[in-house]
């Protein structure tokens, strides 16, 4: 025979009741959010939708927001054109992507400011993105992070496209840098690589290095086109180290024209280890093609080097093909 319900005991379809209520109390609380291996900003993002990891269906609007609910070693795929705001990156692994057929410009305004400041042992991949419009900028600055690719990438009037000042590796592949004051500078500890980039129009110096008062800086350049805004100031190629500092640089493959120097050696501090090395390369249409203030400068046999105001200035050494 059915008991009669005690007063600790309640019907089941009021315990059911009940229950329902709770968990719906419960899902109405906001969560924090979780992070996401991909994660996506667009111009019609709300940057709001961080509680929902800027998902695909619900992007945010900027890098930034993005950045905070995106896993370590994750993705930020921009879905959609127009321009997002400056942003830094500090201590995280990840990739920021501009997703086939979009335009996803970094603003680099009000001047001077940076568009992607890597700092604090980053790890950082970008790939298409855009930085345009004002001298006295940075387009990206590393200035704490461990190591950045930039990959094609295009910059375009900014006072500075890539600013490597830390011991970092950094790598600038298929890259297009356009009526720039400085295009790469780089400093003491830095090793950076070059690779089928284009830098036209370099209004002081296309790739430099320079500054520090210590430690070595190590460029390497390959299948790269460089020209000047004019043959009568700026530099494609300068090895200028601060004093004390040594810098190193090995370019194949290189053409440079129009340049007031097309690739110069003049470290602060003198000595053998001062090394700019060039093979398989083209200098042409400069006031100087190479020139050597001081250091090494070793050029293979298999140069073009002609056609400038000056070929070779200071003391060039002709060697065989350089390995």
């Amino acid at each position: 025979m059915p008991r009669a319900h005690t007063q600790m005991e309640m019907p089941m379809t009021t315990r059911t009741l009940i229950g329902s209520l709770v968990a719906a109390a419960i899902a109405s609380v906001a969560l924090p959010a979780q992070a996401a291996v991909r994660t996506y900003v667009s111009p019609d993002g709300n940057d709001a939708n961080t509680a929902s990891s800027c998902s695909m269906a619900a992007p945010c609007r900027q890098f930034a927001a993005a950045l905070s609910v995106t896993d370590v070693a994750g993705e930020i795929l921009a879905t959609g054109s127009g321009e997002y705001a400056h942003f830094t990156i500090d201590n995280k692994n990840v990739t920021i992507t501009t997703a086939p057929g979009s335009y996803a410009a970094v603003s680099l305004a009000p001047a001077p400011v940076t568009g992607v400041l890597i700092t604090n042992g980053a790890v950082v991949t970008l790939k298409g993105l855009t930085f345009k419009g004002l001298p006295h900028t940075y387009g990206v600055q590393m200035s704490g992070g461990s190591s950045a690719n930039v990959v094609d990438c295009f910059f375009d009037n900014v006072g500075t496209a890539i600013w490597v000042q830390y011991a970092a590796h950094v790598s600038v592949v298929g890259t297009t840098i356009v009526n720039t004051q400085y295009g790469i500078e780089v400093s003491a500890g830095a090793t950076v690589t070059v690779a089928n980039t284009s830098m036209t129009e370099i209004g002081s110096r296309g790739i430099d290095i320079s500054g520090g008062t210590s430690g070595t800086a190590t460029v390497s350049v390959t299948d790269t086109q460089m020209s000047c805004q004019n043959n009568t100031g700026p530099w494609a190629v300068s090895n200028s180290p601060g004093t004390g500092m040594t810098g190193k640089m090995n370019l194949t493959r290189v053409t440079v024209s129009n340049c007031y120097v097309g690739i110069g050696n003049s470290p602060a501090t003198a000595g053998v280890g001062q090394i700019v090395a060039v093979s398989d390369s083209m200098v042409t249409g400069n006031g100087f093609g190479l020139w050597n203030g001081a250091g090494t400068f070793l050029s293979a046999g298999n140069n073009h080097v002609a056609t400038n105001g000056t070929d070779t200035g200071g003391i060039i050494t002709t060697t065989g093909l350089l390995h």
